[in-house]
């Protein structure tokens, strides 16, 4: 025998929150518990379409690796703009600054500082 629809209905988890939470928890799992996955599960999520979140911390994951440099991937994109301009590599803040939504002038004011100095 069938089961009403209005019983079944009980079993079903709604999409938003507990579906959503769910899978941004077994996100937050995986990248903490597999870190040689990172790459491919970023790419994987960013490819996807998953979230905004994911994509961002995707280019920010790419980025540092790019660059060598010894930082987590999650740390804020103005602390990672301002670490980049301190090294000195301004072509990488500016490519950084605009995925990032963040004004660029400050990028050029200290490249332009930079070039003054050195002279």
């Amino acid at each position: 025998s069938q089961e009403p629809a209005a019983k079944k209905e009980l079993y079903c988890l709604e999409l938003v929150p507990y579906v959503t939470q769910l899978s941004e928890e077994m996100v937050q799992y995986l990248l903490d518990g597999f870190p040689r996955a990172r790459m491919m599960l970023l790419s994987a999520l960013d490819q996807a379409d998953f979230s905004p979140h994911y994509s961002h911390l995707f280019r920010s994951f790419q980025l540092i690796q790019q660059t060598g440099l010894d930082v987590d991937f999650r740390m804020p994109a103005g602390e990672l703009l301002q670490l980049l301009i301190s090294r000195k590599m301004f072509a990488e803040a500016r490519e950084w600054a605009s995925s990032s939504g963040i004004v660029s002038d400050t990028i050029v004011f200290e490249e332009v500082t930079g070039m003054i100095v050195e002279f």
